[in-house]
């Protein structure tokens, strides 16, 4: 007939037992053997997937004794695990048969735990386990059949990922900059709790609001152009002012760049609180002004200069001692001060000593003005820095002048004194010489009352009384 077949034969016999003949049945078995054909590939696939994947695959009994098991958990049991129970490899505080108990109650979903066991070689793992019940055809619970997965690697990433974005938020959160974060259209993503506390907005309050809500009006119109900057060089760092949620203004430094958030192209904004950078740099002018008229009201010249005599800085009477500009004289030699290199090479003790460990020198020596005149001038060096020097330049040929318009009033003073001195003899002795003519003035006044105008004495009289009157006179001027 072609094709398979099972034969089976039963023979008749009669009553003396003797064959008589054969019965054939003949029963066409091919779609049974295809199906064990079919059966048998499938069983061999299985065995290769179960003996190929890296996942553990094994069956317990009801008592969760190991019955069977696939490659990869001989691999990390070791190859004595068939009769061995679970709890055998278990590590730690483990509550698996607790979690698993359900499945042997008959209860057909899958169970997933996280358990540690002991792996062949002694090491502390991780497994992932999926377990399921298995039932016979009574649908009597018969064990279980579990899936695991050795995780402990992945474990220690998500932990390590775990501690990193802990860091991450602990530092985003407790940076002393403000930082926002807000997709191309402007919807503010992310915000930190430097950026609410200094603006006075919640985290949620500020999620529903973008960039133009923060700038004030005159920076808010400059937005599109700053962001066609950033997509054209992907950052850039700009001055803006922020509105408070009280309607306050706060100068601010954003620093902004592109940056990818769950694959999507964001904008990554720190920004800068400028209140005490403005305060300092007002500070900082208000001082430098301070300073400058300091120095312009000084009678001194003031130089900075470097190791090699050149000038990096010069204020106060640069001008009125040397008739130079400032400005004319930076990263210039001081040789130009000095009529020879004999003079130059003097002043350069100052450096030398102040090399040696002075910390102050001080030297005369004659200076060349810008139109070629001479001043004597006295120098007074001190160190700056490890390379520079500060020079302070006084022109002691206005001293020596004053000295001798001092002198010359010192004089007159004393002269003064002298004449005051002499005055105040003079005028005692006119008092008392005073006193003497008031006697002779008397006693000539009673004399003339005594004696006639005829008597040839009389005019003596007169003459002495005359005389004694023009003394008396000379005598009140002298007084």
């Amino acid at each position: 007939f072609g094709g398979a077949y099972w034969l089976s034969c039963k023979p008749i016999v009669d009553e003396e037992k003797r064959l008589k003949k054969v019965i054939h049945i003949a029963t066409d078995i091919l779609d049974r053997r295809n199906f064990e054909k079919k059966l048998y590939s499938l069983s061999i696939k299985l065995e290769t997937i179960l003996t190929e994947i890296p996942d553990i695959v094994a069956e317990v009994n009801e008592n969760k004794v190991y019955t069977w098991i696939n490659s990869a958990g001989f691999e990390f049991f070791g190859d004595d695990v068939i009769g061995k129970e679970a709890a055998h490899y278990f590590e730690g505080d483990n509550d698996t048969y607790q979690k698993v108990q359900p499945i042997f109650n008959g209860d057909e979903n899958v169970v997933y735990l996280e358990n540690w066991q002991r792996r062949r070689d002694g090491q502390k793992r991780l497994l992932a386990w999926w377990c399921r019940t298995l039932k016979d055809q009574q649908g009597r619970v018969k064990g279980a059949l579990s899936t695991a997965r050795d995780i402990t690697d992945l474990h220690a990433s998500e932990e390590a990922l775990r501690i990193s974005e802990t860091k991450f938020r602990s530092l985003f959160n407790h940076a002393g900059d403000g930082i926002i974060i807000h997709d191309f259209e402007g919807r503010i993503l992310e915000v930190n709790d430097a950026i609410c506390e200094r603006l006075g907005y919640t985290r949620e309050e500020l999620h529903g609001m973008t960039p133009f809500d923060l700038d004030t009006p005159e920076f808010a119109a400059l937005v599109p152009q700053r962001l066609d900057i950033l997509e054209k060089q992907g950052h850039a760092i700009f001055e803006s002012a922020h509105r408070k949620k009280d309607g306050t203004a706060i100068p601010v430094e954003v620093n902004v760049r592109v940056v990818e958030l769950n694959d999507q192209p964001c904008i990554l904004s720190i920004v800068r609180d400028l209140r005490e950078r403005h305060e300092a740099e007002k500070a900082l002018r208000e001082s430098e002004a301070k300073y400058r008229k300091l120095l312009a009201n000084l009678e001194e010249a003031v130089f900075i200069i470097r190791r090699d005599r050149t000038i990096v800085f010069c204020d106060g009477a640069v001008h009125e001692i040397l008739g130079y500009q400032p400005e004319e004289l930076i990263d210039r030699s001081t040789r130009i001060f000095y009529e020879d290199d004999q003079q130059f090479d003097y002043a350069g003790k100052i450096y030398s000593r102040l090399s040696r460990g002075e910390h102050f020198v001080l030297i005369e020596v004659n200076l060349q003005k810008k139109d070629g005149t001479i001043v004597r001038t006295e120098l007074q060096g001190t160190p700056f820095d490890k390379d520079h020097i500060t020079c302070v330049i006084r022109d002691i040929s206005l001293l020596e002048k004053a000295k001798k318009e001092r002198e010359s009033l010192e004089d007159q003073l004393r002269q003064s004194q002298k004449m005051e001195a002499i005055g105040f003899l003079a005028g005692g002795v006119a008092h008392d010489f005073n006193n003497l003519l008031m006697a002779i003035l008397g006693y000539c006044d009673l004399a003339m009352q005594h004696i006639e105008t005829d008597n040839p004495a009389f005019p003596d009289l007169q003459e002495i009384k005359n005389a004694s009157n023009r003394a008396a006179t000379l005598t009140r001027q002298l007084l």
